[in-house]
């Protein structure tokens, strides 16, 4: 008897573990499977900041706002898909002013009030500590508790120093880092920098840098991506892949669209990319490539008879306690799309198209003041249970803000 009860309580023990560490998401539907409603953008904004509001499901509350930061210059918005919003542990976030406002998550209230580093991004495995650059050629650590920063090391051969043009990040053990700099003729070098053994790892001259739009290190430190404007198959044009020390570069993808680099169902690293003629030729519109083999696997496939395509918008995949999953942002908004859709696509090899749909941004940038940062362009947290993204809801007032406000749309787990 003793033996059964010790059995019982083991089985109970565990679910209540699982239970404690299983987070809720939307339902995964397969896309052709969704009955679409006519879509009707709204004309203002559905509540103030820091109140509550729910749709589709999902509570969605306002934390950017021009007189509670005092902000002048009406930045008021988060950074970037691909720029992580919260830290680590996803107790911390911050927004796209100056200086910085870092938010709790608890309650979306002002933590710190920061001047941060230029190009600055969260570490992977301390929630405190942001990594990013200052004085043109010095590479910093910044904690944001005490507001100190720290030289890890100074580039002196070089003006200009970004973190991969500033959608770059470390790998997610916060040892390698891919740098671009300038030298004092402004030639453009890729630089891969250790971090924790403060060593230049390689570094390679790519002339004018000024056709390149970012440059990363892939998130397990394999691989480097280069991402150039131009489209094409040549040395600067396209997705470029490198080993981590800048040897064996091979072209990677053709068509460069806004995207991030991410994990699939695997545990391999994949580059997720919103579609362009490639995938639209088998009626699919997001792209995902396998960094090992350079494999491609189309995803979001859509009747050819009722295309409904995603066109535009944007892809994160800073979900770092959630691989499988990328979480897209739709740019446009019409009856027959995923009409300002912010949803999470499955990174797998199947034709299943499985999707969870959070919610709508209803961000409209015609007629805004500054239509590029009244895009969403969502960014996820660690577990993926929140969203952060930028919207003016059509309010007349919020289109006139240099930036949108951001706003955060969370999953319920209760």
């Amino acid at each position: 008897m003793a033996k059964l009860w010790l059995i019982i309580f083991f089985f109970i023990g565990n679910i209540l573990i699982f239970s404690q560490d299983n987070k809720r998401y939307p339902p995964s539907i397969d896309v052709n499977t969704v009955t679409w409603k006519p879509y009707n953008q709204p004309t203002k904004e559905p509540s103030s900041y820091l109140k509550y509001f729910t749709e589709d499901c999902v509570n969605v509350i306002r934390i950017g706002d021009q007189k509670a930061f005092g902000e002048t210059g009406q930045q008021v918005g988060h950074n970037y898909a691909t720029n992580a919003v919260w830290n680590s542990d996803g107790s911390l976030l911050k927004l796209n002013v100056k200086p910085a406002k870092i938010l709790y998550d608890s309650n979306y209230t002002v933590a710190y009030t920061r001047n941060l580093p230029s190009w600055s991004c969260w570490s992977y495995t301390n929630p405190y500590i942001m990594y990013g650059t200052q004085n043109g050629n010095q590479f910093v650590s910044y904690n944001v508790t005490n507001d100190k920063r720290t030289v890890l090391h100074t580039f002196h051969n070089y003006t200009k120093l970004s973190i991969g043009k500033g959608e770059g990040r470390q790998d997610r053990s916060d040892t390698l880092i891919c740098l671009v700099a300038e030298d004092q003729n402004d030639v453009g070098h890729l630089i891969v920098y250790n971090i924790k053994t403060n060593t230049v790892i390689a570094t390679k001259n790519i002339g004018d840098s000024s056709d390149l739009d970012w440059a990363s290190v892939s998130p397990l430190g394999n691989y480097v991506i280069a991402a150039w404007h131009k489209n094409g198959t040549g040395k600067k044009e396209g997705y470029r892949i490198f080993n981590s020390n800048l040897t064996n570069e091979k072209h990677l993808y053709t068509e460069t669209q806004h995207s991030d680099i991410g994990i699939d169902v695997n545990g391999d690293e994949v580059l997720v990319a919103i579609g362009n003629k490639t995938v639209w030729k088998t009626n699919h519109y997001i792209a995902m490539i396998r960094l090992k083999d350079g494999l491609l696997k189309p995803l979001f496939y859509d009747e050819p008879t009722k295309p409904r395509g995603i066109w535009g918008g944007w892809v994160s995949c800073q979900n770092t306690k959630r691989d499988g999953w990328a979480y897209i942002s739709e740019d446009r908004a019409s009856d027959d799309v995923m009409a300002n859709e912010i949803f999470a696509i499955k990174l797998d090899y199947s034709n299943n198209n499985i999707v969870q749909r959070f919610g709508k941004h209803h961000s409209d940038k015609h007629n805004s003041k500054n239509a590029y940062y009244h895009g969403a362009r969502a960014c996820v947290n660690p577990d993926g249970t929140k969203i952060c993204f930028d919207s003016n809801y059509g309010d007349s007032v919020l289109k006139t803000w240099e930036h949108a406000p951001a706003w955060i749309m969370e999953y319920p787990q209760e």
